[in-house]
């Protein structure tokens, strides 16, 4: 088998990679994940020049692999720094085994580095497609679970026939279990919640987002361009909480509804509130409880155990539960210090720094 690696072209492959990405990826059967409209999105309306980095492995005129990334901005330590976030990486399952997830890997990742990004992120949550990087120089930085709060059991007891019952009271004891951290919010905070369109004309973000970004040694450059294509794809809809005070704003998160193995759950994808405002979190952690309350079962998000602890998940209902995430990166640009890239209090990262949800 002889195989040609090259940059993705459009024009001769799309149809196939479609179709290689049902393939790869039958959860999404059905879903406005598949369309054109969603590709269009995730790879050609980015806010850069350019929007995506798209490769692609044939074995003669046969699409047999595919490997993308899209050019996020960080800061890293007070430097610009462009990050490869790569996503969609595929293997035809009828060719698996002949190298071409390594030697794909190997070839995107030189080529971005050409185009000098500096280095690239994934967040694997099947330990199997881990060795695959490992061969071609990327390191696993730390590892972030998954948190939930249970809000309601209805999942649980949906299939059981008359037992579903029981759900009555057990829902009924968990409200109690709840209510036990709902108590105690701080008079002098104010949550409101907003929907993308108004989210985007509030001048507030703006200020906020430069006292918070201020506060981070590490952090994703999410100004409005970034939230505006982040949550724009189709078939979503998200939730904007915001925490303010004195009529400033202080927090932030956002959110979105969503099946998380077949479980009705409210997604955080983001969490932020200024450092002299923690007292507010309470109120947000209520808001958000409030929110997820009336139609889902699981208040869940992704995080590290840093980020756990410095926004008290714990002390707010939330326990840790068997997935988690590897953060894992390669660097591209030699001039990049390995060992910052390891220390996950440097990090604001959760589930907005990826392509999931």
């Amino acid at each position: 088998m002889e195989l040609k690696f090259q940059t993705f072209v459009r024009a001769q492959f799309y149809e196939a990679q479609r179709s290689l990405f049902s393939i790869c990826f039958p959860e999404n059967a059905g879903s406005a994940i598949e369309s054109e409209d969603h590709y269009n999105w995730k790879f050609q309306k980015f806010p850069a020049i350019p929007s995506s980095y798209e490769y692609s492995a044939t074995d003669g005129t046969d699409l047999v692999g595919y490997y993308a990334a899209l050019p996020f901005n960080y800061t890293v330590k007070n430097q610009k720094l462009t990050c490869g976030m790569v996503c969609d990486v595929m293997t035809h399952p009828g060719y698996r085994g002949a190298g071409i997830f390594t030697k794909l890997g190997r070839y995107a990742t030189e080529n971005l580095a050409e185009h000098k990004i500096d280095f690239v992120s994934g967040y694997p949550i099947r330990p199997e497609v881990i060795p695959g990087h490992l061969k071609v120089g990327w390191f696993i930085a730390f590892q972030q679970p998954m948190y939930l709060r249970m809000v309601k059991l209805n999942f649980l007891f949906t299939k059981l026939g008359p037992l579903k019952k029981l759900s009555i009271i057990f829902n009924f004891l968990l409200r109690q279990y709840n209510f036990l951290f709902n108590c105690f919010s701080c008079a002098n905070y104010q949550t409101s919640i907003l929907n993308r369109g108004s989210f985007l004309q509030d001048n507030d973000y703006d200020s906020f987002f430069k006292l918070w970004s201020d506060e981070q040694e590490i952090f994703l450059n999410k100004n409005k361009a970034f939230l505006a294509w982040r949550t724009g794809a189709p078939g979503t809809e998200y939730q904007f909480v915001k925490l303010s005070k004195n009529n400033e704003m202080v927090g932030l998160a956002i959110t979105r509804k969503v099946l998380l193995q077949e479980i009705p759950s409210l997604a955080i994808l983001d969490l932020m509130i200024l450092n002299s405002h923690q007292r507010g979190l309470k109120n947000l952690f209520i808001y958000l409880y409030q929110l997820a309350k009336s139609d889902c079962d699981l208040l869940v998000t992704m995080a590290s155990p840093y980020i756990r602890r410095k926004y008290r998940f714990l002390e707010n209902g939330f326990v840790r539960s068997h997935a988690v995430f590897s953060i894992i990166f390669k660097i591209l640009n030699s001039q990049l210090n390995k060992q910052v890239f390891k220390d996950e209090s440097k990090w604001h990262l959760m589930w907005i720094d990826s392509d999931d949800l």
